[in-house]
């Protein structure tokens, strides 16, 4: 049976990636990160941004894992946090790796904002230039850059490099964030909903089937891509998502834009992704509709 560590085990998608493989009857999940899982039955407290490359070692050769899966990461904060939480977290993991000597794999979970502005109207696709705006596109793309020249030093590794992740139990500081906000403010008064520009087009995808995509990679006979897209493969404007949700409560008001509302990164005005090398190499393919993603994600808000 393989035994799988999963880092970042409590966050948003690292806690869909722990219940998709928990499930897998050939599969041994072992939970890892800062916050405790009372649902997991052998968690390890360890936060990889201030450990070090000897301590993620000593937890490599205590739990043995054939596959490690990293959803750690900073979303926010100061410069200083997102690169202790996105670039040195995996600068110590990926030099443990290679220092253990032990045949684990590495599924690491990227980003789309490494890619940053793409052409209007043209899904991105792996080899698409990396532009990232701002210190988080910047740190994962650090990141990602890491694990690739691991890679090439021995490590059996993929980035998959999630788009706009959406679901159940999602932060509030996502894109979507500020538009499930604004809709239960307006449902708790049967106002209009009030949001920022929402010409801004995403790739919404659903955190379980992100989830899906690294069991695709933990179990694959080999990685043969360092990167890897997982998206839905539409891009979808915020206006269409938020009307969406507004049919999916019930809402009797208008939706209105104000600049002076918070809307999602507006300097990031399009992504879609081709995920072409996602089927093509891991058999995999998204399954969720956006409406199922944004019903399930409202009722686990109430």
């Amino acid at each position: 049976m393989r035994r799988v560590l999963v880092l970042g085990a409590a966050g948003f998608l690292g806690r869909h990636v722990f219940r998709r493989l928990a499930h897998d009857r050939d599969l041994t999940v072992i939970t890892s990160g800062r916050s405790p899982l009372a649902a997991s039955p052998w968690h390890v407290s360890l936060d990889l941004g201030v450990c070090g490359p000897d301590a993620i070692g000593s937890m490599l050769q205590a739990v043995m894992p054939d596959v490690v899966v990293n959803c750690a990461g900073v979303t926010n904060g100061d410069p200083a946090t997102m690169v202790a939480g996105n670039v040195t977290a995996t600068s110590s993991l990926v030099e443990a790796l290679l220092d253990s000597d032990l045949p684990i794999r590495l599924v690491h979970l990227g980003c789309s904002a490494e890619y940053g502005v793409a052409d209007v109207g043209r899904p991105i696709n792996e080899d698409a230039p990396v532009r990232p705006e701002g210190p988080y596109g910047v740190t994962k793309l650090a990141a990602t850059r890491l694990v690739v020249t691991a890679r090439t030093a021995g490590l059996e590794a993929t980035v998959l490099r999630v788009f706009s992740a959406i679901g159940p139990g999602m932060s509030v500081d996502s894109v979507v964030g500020p538009v499930v906000a604004e809709i239960r403010r307006a449902a708790g008064t049967d106002g209009d909903v009030v949001l920022g520009p929402l010409d801004v087009v995403r790739d919404f995808v659903d955190a379980r089937d992100v989830a899906g995509a690294v069991e695709a990679a933990v179990t694959a006979v080999s990685l043969d891509w360092p990167v890897v897209n997982v998206g839905s493969g539409h891009g979808v404007p915020l206006r269409t998502l938020a009307d969406t949700m507004t049919r999916i409560v019930g809402l009797p008001g208008q939706i209105r834009e104000s600049d002076a509302t918070p809307g999602p990164a507006p300097e990031i005005p399009w992504q879609q992704a081709d995920v072409t090398i996602a089927e093509r190499s891991l058999g995999w393919r998204p399954r969720i509709a956006l409406a199922t993603s944004l019903a399930d994600l409202w009722c686990s808000t109430m």
